[in-house]
């Protein structure tokens, strides 16, 4: 399956699931043969030839569906809002999420900070939460503040939501967490983000 039908069928069995899971309540029985009946039931018969065609995925999504069920509701809803970020930073497909009011859960500083940080080519984002936040691009060595490397705030009373949002989306990775000091690292789906939107 080439990449970009290997991208869709993937997104239609995250919603399929999704649907599929809301349906059901907490101990009723959900795996693979279930959620088979399922799509047979709604007419998804490419989705069950991708199935049949390939015992990998097969065997995960059975795990998929065998897992905690709040669990994997909360885990679809956060890649359905990160899509709908992606969608609403990119340019051509902008005015669709708009008129669907699906507008970019990132806010301006979030992405300014993850723009920063990737443009300043250092491997850590230091967060010092005392003293109204020292926020400074790093690379692990060396002691003291470079005044070129401190991020400047635009917001401070939404600074932290703003770093949560990113780290939950899966853009930076937490590295450290200490009494007051926060260290993260840029993701390669950070990258990929800054890649693929209009940030302009």
């Amino acid at each position: 399956m080439d990449p970009v039908s290997a991208a869709a069928t993937l997104a239609t069995i995250i919603q399929l699931i999704g649907l599929y899971k809301s349906e059901k309540v907490e101990g009723e029985t959900q795996n693979l043969e279930d959620f088979k009946s399922y799509l047979e039931r709604h007419h998804q018969q490419q989705i069950l030839d991708a199935i049949a065609q390939n015992h990998n995925l097969a065997d995960e999504m059975n795990k998929v569906l065998r897992s905690e069920h709040k669990s994997i509701l909360q885990a679809i809803n956060t890649g359905n809002e990160l899509m709908a970020d992606f969608i609403a930073q990119t340019e051509v497909l902008k005015p669709l999420a708009q008129a669907l009011g699906s507008a970019p859960s990132l806010s301006p500083q979030a992405v300014d900070l993850l723009k920063k940080f990737e443009e300043s080519g250092k491997v850590e984002l230091f967060i010092h939460t005392q003293a109204n936040y020292l926020v400074q691009f790093w690379n692990g060595i060396g002691v003291g503040v470079d005044p070129n490397q401190v991020y400047k705030i635009l917001d401070p009373r939404f600074f932290l939501d703003d770093v949560v949002q990113l780290e939950k989306f899966g853009l930076i990775t937490l590295k450290s967490k200490e009494k007051n000091k926060l260290k993260y690292t840029l993701s390669r789906l950070g990258i990929q983000f800054l890649q693929n939107t209009n940030l302009d």
